[in-house]
């Protein structure tokens, strides 16, 4: 996994979850992401526009600074750890992700979907 989404990934749903997931490499549930921290809310195809749309006015009443402010916050974390590897962590990324073993990998894994 790119070591941006193994940062992201772990400040949504925890060191354990992530690596759990990064391991096994299993699908969550809809609900079990809910529980975790991924995914806000769960509902069905019929209601999910709805909802949607009923979010929009609390979204948009809320001041664009604050907003600013908590996305810096949330993201500062992520942006600091990631300065520091990214270039170790992209290098070795890289060097699996195109290993022709790993490639023959992805391509079977591909080909389930």
């Amino acid at each position: 996994m790119p070591g941006l989404a193994d940062l992201i990934l772990r400040q949504l749903v925890g060191d354990r979850h992530a690596t759990e997931m990064m391991f096994t490499g299993r699908f969550l549930e809809p609900e079990q992401a809910q529980q975790i921290g991924p995914v806000d809310a769960v509902f069905s195809a019929e209601d999910l526009d709805k909802e949607a749309i009923a979010k929009i006015p609390a979204l948009a009443a809320l001041p664009p600074e604050g907003l600013t402010l908590i996305k810096n916050n949330r993201v500062e974390a992520v942006r600091s750890r990631f300065d520091k590897m990214r270039e170790s962590e992209t290098d070795g990324f890289l060097s699996c992700w195109f290993n022709p073993s790993v490639q023959e990998l992805l391509r079977a894994a591909a080909e389930k979907f």
